[in-house]
């Protein structure tokens, strides 16, 4: 994979970038769910899945495919 496919992979979901999708990264999603249509900071960027400028179930339901849970 090159490398620089694999940084944009790495950072799929994965805020706090230490290579898993897990709890640490529900806890900062759960921060920044805000609902439609409520704009969320630049924090919180990498949890809008839908590009749409907020954090709501839509993008809830795309974190879990990511998810590892450890």
């Amino acid at each position: 994979m090159p490398s620089e496919l694999r940084v944009f992979w790495d950072y799929i979901a994965n805020c706090n970038r230490d290579e898993a999708v897990d709890f640490a990264d529900y806890a900062d999603f759960e921060v920044c769910v805000a609902g439609p249509d409520v704009g969320v900071g630049s924090e919180c960027d990498c949890f809008d899945f839908d590009h749409d400028e907020d954090s709501d179930l839509a993008d809830f339901t795309a974190f879990q495919a990511y998810f590892i849970g450890n």
